[in-house]
């Protein structure tokens, strides 16, 4: 073997041991769920592969997915696009990711029994969902600060290491976007407000945050104010019409913003199939619940999660 092949073949073996630090998964068996009803196409009794929807667009334009996807999404830097790829040099940055990751509570990174949470509300919420065909789910809270966004990622994460099933999480809040700043990745990423504005097609902005095979990351990108408006526009509808039906075995998971004093999330409920709202111990009022119950009277609530409660 020559020189050069010698080298190739070690930046490759390198290369894989830095994507197996950043991708590593803890596995967990889940609870037995019936299938959600397929669509009639010829795959539709498989998971459906990720890979190829992964959006690497070259600057000559090409859609098609590589092993070295970038995890931190395509941004924007003096006006130019750039694309960042893993490379041994990262692997600090990598391990330094995985830090904020358990320091932000995702779940790839924490004990079995933070985890077997997340599992035992995914069970929970498959069994309440698939009999309706439900796939399109926000999850919202009453007040900031509530847990909502750690609920929608660690919600899609368990999802997504289902047997039968594939997430998105999408970040719907479009004026204090935190989906990117809880996974590591860049806060200037192209994303949502990108769709509705740029006529970039979605799939070109859905990016994989390397935390698992069949998980992927929809950002809401730069930051709206008007966004309930914004949020009304038949486009949105449409958009999340085309992600329940591309994939039958996908769940796509909506964080979207707090319900009180904030119009987005009311308007957001009419769009999809249910609802999670994320309740804190000790802070939500019963007062506050009850009126935002009141609110989304005409959505379907899938359930409420009890959160921090053993923290109080």
């Amino acid at each position: 073997m020559s020189k050069i092949s010698k080298a190739l073949e070690r930046a490759r073996q390198q290369r894989e041991q830095v994507m197996e630090s950043a991708g590593a998964v803890l596995s967990a068996t889940p609870p037995a769920v019936q299938p959600r009803a397929k669509a009639s196409s010829p795959s539709s009794s498989h998971r459906v592969p990720y890979d190829h929807e992964v959006s690497t667009p070259s600057r000559e334009g090409s859609g098609r997915s590589c092993l070295l996807a970038p995890p931190f999404g395509k941004i924007i830097s003096d006006g130019k696009e750039a694309y960042g790829f893993f490379s041994p040099a990262m692997a600090p940055l990598l391990k330094e990711r995985q830090e904020l990751l358990k320091k932000n509570r995702i779940m790839t990174f924490l004990d079995q029994s933070y985890i077997d949470h997340y599992n035992y509300l995914r069970t929970q919420v498959l069994q309440r969902t698939l009999a309706e065909n439900w796939n399109t789910l926000m999850v919202t809270s009453v007040n900031p600060g509530e847990g909502k966004t750690t609920t929608a990622i660690n919600l899609a994460l368990s999802m997504s290491r289902d047997a039968l099933q594939t997430a998105l999480i999408v970040d719907a809040n479009l004026r204090k976007p935190s989906v990117a700043q809880k996974l590591g990745l860049a806060e200037n990423a192209l994303g949502l407000s990108d769709y509705l504005f740029n006529d970039l097609d979605v799939q070109d902005l859905i990016i994989n945050p390397r935390l698992g095979n069949m998980i992927r990351v929809l950002l809401a990108g730069k930051p709206l104010v008007e966004s309930a408006d914004i949020l009304s526009l038949p486009k949105i509808r449409n958009l999340i019409q085309e992600l329940k039906h591309r994939y039958p075995d996908r769940y796509v998971i909506f964080d979207c913003p707090h319900l009180k004093h904030m119009p987005d999330s009311l308007v957001f409920s009419s769009y999809v199939d249910g609802i999670i709202l994320v309740v804190e111990a000790g802070k939500t009022t019963r007062e506050d619940l009850m009126e935002t119950l009141n609110h989304l009277k005409h959505g379907n609530i899938v359930g409420l999660v009890f959160n921090r409660h053993a923290e109080k």
